[in-house]
């Protein structure tokens, strides 16, 4: 009969054996209800998923299994911070589908930084995140005791080596299959289901952990069937025989997207007060109308911009992916070179900071002249989170005013950005639900969340009418595309639209529709053509080329070619079946894509893709003209007049930033100023918000 003390001993030694897989489970609960945010689908996940969830224990157990192989300080050590990483990118998950729609995936995970400086702006720590935090330090504080305390007495034998083998070998079969194509036998056995078109589903299907790891297959991207140096060639032969359209005219164009434009009329169980996009529908009767079907819902705003850009596909990239920050770090082909190898000045405007998305290093491979980011706006004026259109609309007027050439101008507008309060109003709100002609029955958040962004894309609106107001005045040719880089994320979860009776969740080809597709205008001040379009964003480029007899590029001939066979639409995957689509085309377009992205180029010359040598953001350096001394109060400052500078300006005296206050109307700057620094030199500078330095000024002596 053994003692109590060889049965402590022996409780010591089989304690982490036994104590890891319930720690698998606990933790595994406690990601799913940080990722699903409730408590009570939690429970329903483990029930009905229950195979899924034993799934996710197997291989995290085997994880641990693996690290006691480790000396128990280093086995501490890491098994906390791997916990803590899985459940912070649970926690970064939950975050990005209320505020995106859409899970965390594994491309997302470099995002981080970029999500950090954004995430500045909301309140997205909920009590249930906080719940969660507390709960998941206190397992690991308790089981890190317990593991650390039995383990004082662990010692290697066969027994565990052969554990960890077979751990090894378990956590290797069970990950290997989750990255496999098809109904495996393993899925089967356990009832995992991979939707990679629609990963809101996937994760809900199969869990945070699950999905996580599949998505990891995507990071790389496999060449299509027929790939090769011939059938390329071939392909570009056939595609230089089509007949071009003539070149009749050099109009400026103008591409605005703007940002979660879209039409509340369509909310079809609600009634408004007031039309909140008047100008937008009146301009859209009278000139060329329709749909863009965008890519993404409720965010990633730089994939339609990819597709519009450069007419490419992302139903022909990795899941997840996001081009702007993993593959364009080298010219492509794209709407900006096309149009500037005809004379065009290009230039890229966006009213936030230059380094979201890359766009201050993709814009120069994608060919465009300059882009004017928040830190060169002179004046910029916040409306709630973000900044209102009116200085964008004032950059286009004036660089179509001042430009010599004909002009290409992409600008993506940021006011329409949500989100949109649960209360509160904004100051010149006057957009409300008639309650007596809707029959949806809204909650008061999500009744605020739309008459908020009905206030807001009504001033999106007003700014496109003075665009146009101000371009039919300048004597010159203008073509403006507006259109809606995808649907607002109105409340948490689709909640304001499934409470409107909009999203009803029926998986089919019409709610796909409405949930991506976003107004578009196409208007002119020469033509006055009317029709109505329906189009997939990559082929916005290809039908403005075409309509105005300008010259384009391997993809964007390829696309004519299929809109005049009568194709103008490619939905997601999953949904191609549902159009009449040419396989052959599609086929041919997915062999072009790759060649130019991943492949080895054949259908191009990169050597004529040159990125313009002077590429800039802004329009110009800040540039001094003189620094005065002046004297209020019995205080001395400094008084710099100058050109160029905006509210991101900092003023330098010698080698010291010091504090001052920028006037952008009177272009100046004022700063206090002791003797000692007299007969120092100033300078100013053009700083973002990561204190990166973007622009200096010349040097200039003080005058006293």
């Amino acid at each position: 009969m053994m003692d109590k003390k060889s049965i402590l001993l022996w409780v010591k030694k089989l304690l982490p054996f036994i104590l890891l897989p319930f720690f698998s489970l606990a933790l595994l609960f406690l990601i799913e209800f940080t990722h699903r945010g409730s408590f009570t689908l939690t429970v329903k996940w483990f029930i009905e998923r229950r195979t899924a969830a034993i799934y996710t224990v197997i291989i995290l157990t085997a994880i641990y299994y693996l690290l006691l192989l480790l000396k128990r300080k280093i086995f501490i050590v890491l098994f906390s911070l791997f916990n803590i990483f899985i459940f912070t990118l649970a926690t970064v998950s939950h975050i990005k589908q209320s505020l995106r729609g859409d899970p965390l995936l594994p491309i997302d995970v470099t995002l981080i930084s970029e999500s950090m400086n954004m995430s500045e702006s909301f309140n997205i720590l909920s009590d249930r995140i906080i719940l969660s935090i507390i709960a998941v330090l206190i397992l690991l504080a308790v089981s890190g005791f317990l593991l650390f305390w039995s383990m004082k007495t662990y010692r290697y034998n066969i027994y565990t080596i052969l554990l960890s083998v077979a751990s090894a070998v378990i956590l290797s079969y069970f990950v290997n299959n989750l990255v496999q194509d098809g109904a495996t036998s393993l899925n089967q056995t356990f009832k995992l289901a991979y939707l990679d078109y629609d990963q809101r589903e996937t994760y809900k299907h199969n869990g945070f952990t699950i999905g996580f790891l599949r998505n990891t297959k995507w990071l790389t991207t496999e060449p299509p069937e027929d790939y090769s140096k011939n059938t390329i060639e071939s392909l570009v032969t056939e595609i230089k025989s089509d007949e071009k359209a003539e070149n009749t005219t050099k109009p400026n164009i103008i591409f605005i997207m703007s940002e979660a434009f879209w039409d509340p009329a369509r909310l079809e169980n609600l009634s408004f007060n007031k039309d909140p996009i008047q100008n937008f529908r009146s301009l859209q009767e009278s000139n060329v109308g329709g749909n863009v079907l965008t890519p993404v819902f409720g965010g990633s705003t730089a994939n339609t911009e990819f597709e519009a850009l450069t007419s490419m596909s992302m139903n022909f990239l990795p899941t997840g992916s996001i081009p702007y920050l993993y593959n364009l770090n080298k010219p492509i082909p794209s709407l900006p070179y096309a149009l500037k190898e005809q004379g065009y000045e290009t230039t890229a405007i966006h009213s936030f900071h230059n380094w979201f998305y890359g766009r201050n290093s993709v814009y120069k491979q994608l060919g465009f002249d300059r882009f004017i980011s928040l830190e060169f706006i002179p004046n910029p004026v916040e409306d709630m989170y973000f900044l209102r259109d009116n200085e964008m609309t004032d950059l286009i007027l004036n660089q179509v005013k001042d430009s010599n050439e004909p002009n290409f101008i992409f600008a993506v507008s940021i006011q329409g950005h949500g989100p949109y309060p649960a209360t509160g109003k904004k100051p010149y709100a006057n957009v409300e639900i008639d309650k007596e002609k809707s029959s949806a029955n809204l909650e008061s958040d999500s009744e605020n969340i739309i008459e908020t962004y009905g206030d807001t894309v009504g001033e999106v609106d007003k700014e496109l009418a003075r665009l146009v107001q101000g371009l039919e005045e300048n004597g010159e040719e203008n073509v403006v595309v507006f259109f809606g880089d995808h649907l607002p994320l109105l409340g948490e979860n689709y909640k304001a639209y499934r409470e409107s009776g909009y999203f009803e969740e029926s998986g089919s080809y019409k709610e796909y529709k409405k949930m991506y597709e976003t107004p578009l205008l196409i208007w002119d001040n020469f033509s006055k053509e009317k029709d109505q379009v329906e189009l997939s964003a990559p082929f916005l480029a290809p039908y403005v080329l075409n309509k105005y007899g300008l010259e384009g590029n391997i993809v964007t001939d390829h696309l004519t070619s299929m809109l005049e066979s009568g194709t103008s639409y490619i939905p997601r995957q999953d949904f191609i079946q549902e159009t009449d689509i040419n396989d052959e085309d599609l086929k041919e377009y997915n062999l072009l894509q790759y060649d130019i992205m991943f492949g080895e180029k054949y259908s191009i010359e990169p050597k004529n893709l040159k990125p313009n040598p002077k590429y800039r953001l802004g329009y110009a350096d800040p540039y001094i003209e003189k620094a005065e001394v002046k004297k209020s109060d019995g205080e001395t400052y400094v008084e710099v007049h100058g050109k160029n500078l905006t509210m991101r300006s900092s003023l330098f005296i010698g080698d010291t930033v010091v504090e001052s206050t920028v006037d952008p109307e009177t272009q100046t700057i004022t700063a206090k100023i002791k003797e000692e620094d007299m007969n120092k030199k100033v300078q100013v500078q053009i700083n973002d918000s990561l204190d990166r330095t973007l622009a200096k000024s010349n040097k200039v002596s003080i005058s006293k």
